[in-house]
């Protein structure tokens, strides 16, 4: 899941959503057009220039946001297990097959706003595959035994995740930083919930004819194929499926009213983690806002900032800064980790990294510098599209914000407007000393 997470938050694609007579954007490596059925699922069709692959990715937005009921939180990660239990109509062995025939990885990842089901492979079986996955997204079929199964997997996993140190840090930050929202807690959801979910066949049930509706879903897929004859298969076998989303009650976070501040004592043995946050608002990528958010780590924290060359190049007191900031559905954080090599230097580390934001509020920033990371930034996203498969977890993780298949076009423009009084704007406005929230991370008896 981290894995997956880390390539749909690098690789971003600047996509253009042009109707079926309409001129693709020159600027743009290729286009795209999107159907909608009756029952209100959406199909995005990216043709591309890769003989006889096709990637087929189905999202569904629904994340660990929309868990808001007390003592059932994990159960969007659930159905990443549960999905592949198969059907009446393509139990496991039938599915194996033809992924084997189709020379085909599948695979599936969860995230805080949606849940997303990948495919790559030939596209001689894409008749087989479109059958198969209306199939199970309207007819899924698992027992008692098949749920507490797969319960025992979650909860392995979950104790897996607490060996490294991604998880420990995301769960005492959030902890500490929302009191009402559900993004509280992480994608795995609460140990106790875990351990109760095998308890909890029924409600995994209605978690599904909740969210596992056709206007919940999008259909992505990119690569070689005939778009009118997809289109056709689609409206045939996704158009019976009739249920509609449930609303989701996430409730609302009140501002940050002070600093927090928190360490974790960690058993196993580490460098050092240091981890800076200050609350942000929701993406909107027509907005300055989000904007800055996707740039500012690289002007504070990145190969060309005075921070990189100062604390990882000159000083070396950091073997690393980390980017864990990716665009959410609601307001979240800006989120930056150093991994420092001694824990005698975690102190003058959060020094210079806090000073250097503050000289950001100030109006510190060469507008050339902006320039280039802006062009940095934009062209990155560009160059990391080389495969179906990697435009189509771009595509996924472009539209779960806000829904908008568009929304990267819409992003870069914005990227490419943002001028050095926006970069002041949001710094002064978010990176306040009430706002931030720093947590440390150190192996038992490092800094003794």
């Amino acid at each position: 899941m981290i894995a997956r997470l880390s390539m749909g938050l690098t690789i971003v694609a600047a996509l253009a959503l042009a109707p079926r007579s309409a001129a693709a954007d020159t600027t743009l490596p290729f286009s795209m057009t999107e159907a909608k059925l009756d029952n209100g699922l959406r199909l995005v069709m990216v043709p591309y220039d890769s003989p006889g692959l096709v990637a087929y990715y189905s999202v569904v937005r629904v994340g660990s946001r929309d868990e808001v009921e007390k003592g059932v939180t994990g159960f969007a990660h659930f159905f990443e297990h549960m999905m592949f239990r198969g059907t009446d109509q393509w139990p496991p062995p039938k599915v194996q097959k033809l992924l084997e025939k189709a020379g085909a990885d599948q695979n599936g990842f969860t995230t805080d706003d949606f849940t997303c089901y990948t495919f790559i492979g030939s596209n001689a079986y894409l008749d087989e595959l479109v059958e198969y996955e209306a199939d199970r997204f309207q007819n899924l079929k698992y027992t008692v035994e098949d749920f507490k199964t797969e319960s025992g997997a979650v909860l392995g996993e979950y104790n897996k995740s607490t060996s490294g140190t991604y998880l420990p840090i995301q769960e005492r930050l959030r902890s500490e930083v929302f009191e009402r929202h559900t993004y509280g807690h992480t994608t795995l959801g609460y140990k106790a919930d875990i351990e109760d979910m095998p308890n909890q066949f029924e409600y995994s049930r209605k978690f599904f004819s909740r969210f596992y509706t056709p206007d919940n879903v999008v259909l992505i897929v990119v690569g070689d194929f005939d778009p009118a004859k997809l289109e056709t298969m689609v409206r045939e076998k996704y158009g019976p499926w009739n249920r509609k989303r449930a609303k989701t009650d996430a409730k609302k976070e009140p501002a940050q009213r002070k600093a927090v501040r928190a360490k974790i004592d960690f058993k196993e043995k580490t460098l050092p983690m240091l981890s800076m946050s200050w609350r942000t608002p929701a993406t909107n990528y027509d907005s300055k806002d989000t904007a800055v958010y996707n740039v500012v780590f690289q002007l504070l924290f990145g190969k060309t900032a005075d921070t990189y060359t100062n604390l990882v190049l000159k000083e070396q007191k950091v073997a690393a800064f980390s980017d864990w900031t990716w665009n959410h559905r609601d307001p979240y954080y800006f989120q930056v980790v150093a991994t420092v090599k001694d824990p005698a230097d975690l102190e003058t580390v959060e020094k210079a990294m806090q000073s250097a934001v503050d000289g950001l509020a100030r109006g510190k920033l060469d507008e050339s510098a902006l320039e280039a990371v802006k062009s940095n930034v934009r062209y990155g996203m560009l160059l990391g599209l080389t495969t179906p498969d990697e435009i189509a977890s771009a595509l996924a993780f472009s539209l779960a914000p806000t829904g908008q298949t568009d929304g990267l076009q819409r992003l870069l423009a914005a990227i490419e407007g943002v001028k050095k009084k926006d970069v002041v704007k949001f710094a002064k406005r978010y990176f306040t000393a009430k706002n931030r929230a720093v947590v440390t991370l150190v192996s038992k008896g490092a800094d003794k």
